[in-house]
């Protein structure tokens, strides 16, 4: 079973990311992009795991605080 990273994600609206640190250091991230006007949505382009910090659950993690994100702040969106 993979192990589980303690990760902390950032929300890099200006660059359009989210981005997973592990220990500090970036280890994945979300590229995505805002559809206007209203009703808009997020899309969520492109999610990369550096090789070194696959398989402990960083890219389930970063897709969850996307869906956190969206449910918690829609104005935001």
């Amino acid at each position: 079973m993979a192990e589980k990273a303690a990760v902390e994600i950032r929300d890099d609206r200006e660059h359009g990311s989210l981005v997973a640190y592990e220990d500090g250091e970036p280890a994945g991230t979300i590229a995505y992009f805002v559809m206007d006007p209203a009703p808009g949505a997020l899309v969520a382009v492109h999610t990369v795991v550096r090789p070194e910090h696959e398989g402990k659950g960083i890219a389930g993690a970063l897709v969850r605080e996307a869906e956190r994100q969206l449910r918690n702040h829609p104005e935001l969106f």
